[in-house]
């Protein structure tokens, strides 16, 4: 089998946007299934709310609130249990791993862009729930 450098740079780039993509729906999945659970509180604050159209932007503001932290929290966890295991492997091969703030802040960036993209639509949903049928 001969090495081929262009399959060494694209497969890599396949998984990362396969575990994007899979990291996306979980995101989705999990606050979908939170809205569900606090439906009638979202309805009970529609109905509250004398304009329905600005309490509509503030659920979904929220909802986009909260993926946001979401997505924060995971990005400085993930930030650092993959610094600490890059440098726990570069001991081991005997490379010097780098570290930089610019990294740091696009990690945390990337991850709470993903989750904000994965949460429109189930803050959408939860925005636009009629509060008669909750």
């Amino acid at each position: 089998m001969k090495y081929d450098p262009f399959e060494a740079r694209v497969l890599p780039i396949f998984g990362f946007y396969f575990v994007l993509i899979l990291i996306g729906l979980i995101v989705s999945f999990k606050l979908i299934k939170k809205y569900r659970e606090r439906k009638q509180e979202i309805a009970l604050y529609l109905a509250l709310v004398f304009i329905f159209f600005t309490a509509a932007i503030i659920v979904l503001a929220i909802g986009l609130a909260e993926a946001a932290i979401t997505g924060f929290i995971g990005g400085c966890l993930g930030a650092g249990f993959g610094f600490l295991i890059s440098e726990i492997i570069s001991n081991f091969i005997g490379l010097e791993a780098v570290f930089s703030l610019l990294l740091w802040i696009f990690v945390i960036g990337f991850a709470m862009v993903t989750s904000v993209i994965s949460g429109l639509y189930p803050a959408w949903r939860a925005s636009n729930l009629n509060p008669v049928e909750a």
